[in-house]
Formats: structure tokens, C-alpha cells, sequence
């Protein structure tokens, strides 16, 4: 008996609430003449990206040489990168081909303060004549780097 009295109350709220969410669905207006029906609606917000943040692409750079477990030493004077990985990786060096990725508004931030931080040549290497764009990254940029390197 008490279940089937709990079980008619619950329907009841049921009931009202349902009557109450067509009234305002349905553009009810209340007796002051206005009409219920919320001023904006909230947008549901969908993230397609995964997290990932498009508005600002990462830039990709190619670098070859030992590094020290990927650490980068300011006493060398800068970090030698190229664009391309297929330029970059005929080089005429030891060590394995690192990929710094950084994105491009720390990129063009660091090519407007200049030659402390980036620094652009066209190189051809003497062993193998293979032309590299090469962008230097300056011992100011390591700090910041040095997290960007695989």
C-alpha cells in the first residue's frame, strides 16, 4: 500500500512537470501576458577536435645530430633545423634526425625579435651538395625548446 502511494505521488510530479515542460515548449504565456519561454536558449557546445587546438598550427622542424638524450646545450650557440626531413636527414652528420614541433605564433613571435632568437641560411652541405633551409634556433629559445623536442 505505502509503494503504491509513493508510486502515484512520483507520477503525479511526473505528470505535472511534463504538463509544465509542454506549457513553456509551447509558448504558454503567464497571466502577466509574457511569454515563459527562456530569452536564449544555451548552445551546446561539441568538440570535434579532440582537444586539439586549430587556430594555432604547430610548425614542424627537423634537426640532426647527438644530442644528449634530446637535451639541448646552450655552450653550442644554436639548435641547426631545417623544414624539410628529407634535406635535413641526407646531411653528412652523426646522430639521429630529432623533429622539433612548436606552434606558429611562438614561431613568428621569435622570427620578429630577430637574430637572438632565429636566425635563416641557405646551406648546401659540402659532403652531399644537399641544399637545407636552414633555421637556427638561438640559445633564448632553448628554455621554451627544449619541451618541443622527439
Amino acid at each position: 500500500m505505502a509503494i503504491q502511494c509513493l508510486q502515484r505521488k512520483q507520477d503525479a510530479k511526473f505528470n505535472a512537470l511534463l504538463t509544465a515542460d509542454m506549457l513553456v515548449t509551447a509558448g504558454v504565456t503567464s497571466s502577466f501576458g509574457k511569454p515563459n519561454l527562456p530569452k536564449s536558449t544555451p548552445k551546446s557546445k561539441i568538440d570535434y577536435t579532440g582537444g586539439i587546438d586549430f587556430s594555432d598550427p604547430m610548425m614542424t622542424f627537423y634537426h640532426k645530430g647527438e644530442l644528449n638524450v634530446g637535451i639541448l646545450d646552450p655552450a653550442k650557440g644554436f639548435l641547426s633545423t631545417g623544414p624539410e626531413l628529407e634535406s635535413v636527414r641526407a646531411l653528412n652528420r652523426a646522430g639521429k634526425v630529432w623533429k622539433v614541433e612548436i606552434p606558429s605564433s611562438l614561431y613568428y613571435k621569435w622570427d620578429k625579435l630577430g637574430i637572438n632568437y632565429i636566425e635563416h641560411f641557405g646551406d648546401v652541405d659540402k659532403a652531399t651538395k644537399v641544399f637545407n633551409q636552414e633555421i637556427r634556433f638561438k640559445p633564448n629559445t632553448f628554455p621554451i625548446l627544449q619541451n618541443h623536442i622527439k
